[in-house]
């Protein structure tokens, strides 16, 4: 506005569609030629609707703008999930993996990545998600003598989910430790 007159400008906020100014909770009054204000303390995923009015030296309060609209939405990435270590239990073809649990309040899942070589999340082989709280994953119908890679991601609750970068990397191999069965039908013959 170009008032000469022009003290402030008034902003309302509710949590619903088609509210008038005065119903709203008056938010913030932005002195004049100020024009932008900073919403703090929303909640991610809820929407919030505004409306502006401007008021001059002597009281005035104008008509409101139209509403709009806004949604605020987390975009702040979990760390990186840290602790993985590769147990090779004495079965074969199985490898465990166990790492340190993420501490975000909103933590969702891990992504467990594995590939054949080095720079496991380059190609990307998703090969499961673990839920809150668990911390290990069996990796099972391995095969035994060769080397498996191994890297995870941290996923939070917001919509489509925040991925974090990748653990370090650290692999494992799958060994068969199970001696054979006895041998049978040992017998003695006379030449």
């Amino acid at each position: 506005d170009t008032e000469s007159d022009l003290k402030e400008y008034r902003v309302y906020r509710a949590t619903y569609s088609g509210f008038a100014a005065g119903a709203g909770t008056l938010l913030a009054t932005v002195a004049a030629p100020g024009t932008t204000h900073q919403d703090g303390g929303l909640v991610n995923g809820t929407t919030y609707y505004y409306l502006l009015t401007a008021r001059d030296a002597s009281g005035n309060e104008s008509g409101a703008t139209a509403q709009f609209s806004v949604t605020p939405q987390d975009t702040s990435v979990p760390a990186a999930p840290g602790g993985l270590v590769v147990v090779n239990p004495a079965t074969g073809g199985i490898l465990r993996l166990n790492w340190t649990a993420n501490t975000e309040s909103d933590f969702k899942d891990y992504g467990v990545y594995r590939a054949v070589t080095s720079g496991v999340l380059a190609t990307k082989t998703l090969i499961t998600r673990v839920a809150t709280p668990g911390t290990t994953h069996q990796d099972g119908a391995l095969t035994n003598g060769t080397a498996y890679f191994y890297q995870l991601t941290a996923r939070d609750t917001a919509v489509p989910g925040n991925e974090s970068g990748g653990s370090a990397e650290v692999n494992g191999t799958p060994t068969d430790t199970t001696a054979p069965a006895n041998p049978v039908g040992l017998g003695v013959s006379a030449t």
